[in-house]
């Protein structure tokens, strides 16, 4: 929950190697630091697709964090998707050097991709603590 000039500094790295690898087929708009539930609205060059993106960058920890607003965004738009628009979730992974991406992480028909295994609270606010399991939609070397 708190705010570090390290995890700053961790998640612009995270922004920047995003940004590299989705430049050529995604018009990008970082809009997280608007408080939106998300990180970037992007629009597919060749589809004319909307997708929302949610960044997590990971150095040491190998537990995705979600806060109660990011989580409830994620199902939500999973619920009223349509063909135009979908919900992905990248993961820039340092000590790996490789970006995982997954597809509408929250899923409804038990195609389970990210595993609940902790809710704690800090300071009045809800952090959902995920760990991946080996249903990757798409990965990439960084």
């Amino acid at each position: 929950g708190e705010i570090t000039e390290e995890k700053l500094e961790i998640e612009k790295l995270g922004m920047q190697i995003l940004e590299r690898f989705l430049k050529d087929k995604y018009d990008l708009l970082y809009v997280g630091d608007i408080k939106a539930p998300f990180d970037y609205i992007a629009k597919d060059r060749a589809t004319g697709k909307t997708i929302f993106i949610e960044l997590k960058t990971l150095r040491k920890l190998k537990y995705i964090i979600y806060t109660e607003n990011e989580k409830e965004f994620g199902e939500r738009i999973l619920n009223k998707l349509s063909g135009d628009n979908e919900y992905w979730l990248f993961i820039v992974d340092l000590s790996n050097n490789i970006i995982r991406c997954y597809k509408n992480p929250f899923t409804r028909y038990g195609e389970e991709k990210l595993k609940l295994i902790d809710v704690r609270e800090n300071k009045g606010r809800k952090y959902f603590v995920y760990e991946e399991l080996n249903t990757i939609d798409d990965c990439a070397r960084i």
